[in-house]
């Protein structure tokens, strides 16, 4: 079973790093789990030749902001950690084993800010570990979390995230799998209705067996399985919408390849309307 450690909140003060650190207070007090907030003031070289400027009057506002959303949520082991040095690098590097990393999908602009385009996806790809972008979710009410299933090990090892998830907070866990359909299949005479069942059916059974030792692994949680014949990034996005979280791989291979670090990573990164946790 997958165990989180702790959980580590890159904390700027915008508005969408008080929103991941609320989201990783919450799952901190689901799976009684430590939060650090890791707020990062600059670089050594600013402090000192400025000891008493901008950048440590910010860092030091950062961390009374942090503390005090702590304090809302009482029930949850929490601290701040002040770091100096580039965002990216110093959240990675806090990082140790069974941690995870959330960071807001976007914030501040200036030197130390989270921006979407620049530290989340830094940081999913430097990372050794799991991160979460906290994006506003479209439906907060929905427990549903759904995982893109490819038949690679990363994809299995989200699943397995997703799962060791719902197991503690109840969620209903959805593997979803895109897929080209090959029109072109040997079956001469046969329909392009015909083609698409057959494929959707031999996907089904593909999805079945990829997911059944994780799925066996946690009898607990309910897990569905659905295949589409749609592009990867419109069934993840389309879901996100209805759903508490996105879970992919790190990385993967067919349909969805590259699935952190092209064009479909960018589009679910930027476009899912829910949280998306990238899982190594």
């Amino acid at each position: 079973m997958m165990v989180t450690k702790r959980i580590l909140v890159g904390y700027d003060a915008s508005a969408p790093a008080d929103d991941a650190l609320r989201w990783a207070l919450e799952t901190g007090r689901t799976q009684h789990v430590p939060v650090v907030a890791v707020v990062v003031g600059g670089t050594l070289d600013m402090m000192a030749t400025n000891p008493h400027g901008d950048a440590l009057m910010e860092a030091e506002d950062r961390q009374l902001s942090a503390r005090r959303l702590m304090e809302e949520v009482p029930d949850v082991d929490g601290e701040v950690d002040l770091r100096l040095g580039h965002p990216a690098a110093e959240l990675a590097h806090a990082a140790g084993p069974g941690d995870l990393i959330v960071v807001g999908a976007v914030g501040h602009s200036r030197g130390a800010g989270l921006l979407m385009g620049s530290v989340s996806q830094e940081l999913v790809r430097i990372a050794a570990g799991t991160v979460v972008v906290v994006r506003p979710a479209a439906a907060p009410e929905e427990h549903r979390i759904g995982v893109g299933v490819d038949g690679s090990s990363d994809s299995l090892t989200a699943l397995e995230w997703a799962c060791a998830r719902a197991a503690a907070t109840g969620e209903h866990v959805v593997a979803l799998h895109g897929f080209q359909p090959s029109l072109h299949a040997d079956h001469p005479g046969a329909s392009v209705r015909d083609l698409l069942v057959h494929d959707l059916h031999l996907h089904e059974q593909r999805l079945a067996g990829w997911t059944a030792d994780v799925r066996a692994a946690y009898p607990g949680v309910e897990v569905t399985l659905e295949a589409a014949a749609v592009p990867a990034r419109g069934l993840l996005t389309g879901f996100s919408e209805h759903a508490s979280l996105v879970v992919v791989g790190a990385h993967g291979h067919g349909v969805l390849g590259g699935l952190l670090v092209g064009s479909i990573s960018q589009h679910v990164l930027n476009h899912a309307r829910c949280p998306v946790v990238a899982v190594r």
